[in-house]
């Protein structure tokens, strides 16, 4: 995947390349007629965009004028771990899950009443407020989210779960990213958590079908 601008970002799913626009909270796919020169400067063939896809982002409204000499590839490796982190501890008295249902209740909250992109914007800034934590996230602790959240009455959702179990663990449980994934054929978008080693709210055989393009 590619970063072109903070709000801006691109990924290479099959042979279609997919724009993501944050600000908007839309997806669009790159016209064919543009794509391979479009991947050319992605790849760093070119210097600079191509004059057909900055016109196709000032039309989407996806770029203002202004912030076209601003657009830079920036690739961005994203590894998707292969192991699960288990949530199905043996232990027979799991931790307390303090503040999970108004974790839930925000994010659901959130999403229906405010813009992704500042949803996004809040949760890199508390990010940058505890990168450095390095504690292991325990399987206890994992699982009493998980069996605490089936209790709850709002449907579950991947986006709002997984904004939820990012603010639910605050500083606890160690480095970890909300990964945003596609599929060209058909269309469809995703989302989880996952550590630098394991996936924490969904599996491997799952999100191996889409392609990263927002990590936060």
């Amino acid at each position: 995947m590619w970063t072109l601008l903070p709000h801006l970002t691109a990924c290479l799913q099959g042979e279609a390349l997919i724009l993501l626009d944050i600000r908007q909270d839309r997806y669009f796919r790159v016209p064919a007629a543009i794509a391979q020169l479009t991947l050319n400067w992605l790849d760093g063939s070119e210097t600079a965009p191509p004059a057909a896809l900055i016109s196709l982002l000032v039309r989407h409204s996806a770029v203002f004028e202004n912030e076209s000499r601003e657009i830079v590839a920036r690739p961005v490796v994203v590894v998707i771990p292969r192991a699960l982190a288990d949530p199905m501890s043996r232990a027979s008295v799991l931790p307390p899950v303090h503040g999970l249902t108004r974790a839930v209740a925000r994010s659901w909250i959130a999403l229906r009443t405010r813009p992704l992109h500042t949803i996004i914007a809040h949760h890199r800034a508390l990010r940058r407020t505890y990168a450095d934590v390095s504690d292991p996230l325990s399987a206890d602790l994992l699982s009493a989210y998980h069996r605490k959240r089936r209790l709850l009455p709002i449907k579950k959702n991947c986006l709002l779960d997984a904004l939820a179990l990012d603010s639910w663990l605050g500083p606890r449980g160690g480095p970890r990213q909300i990964v945003f994934g596609i599929t060209s054929e058909p269309f469809l978008a995703h989302c989880w958590v996952q550590s630098d080693s394991a996936i924490l709210n969904d599996s491997h055989d799952h999100v191996r079908r889409y392609s990263p393009i927002l990590v936060i």
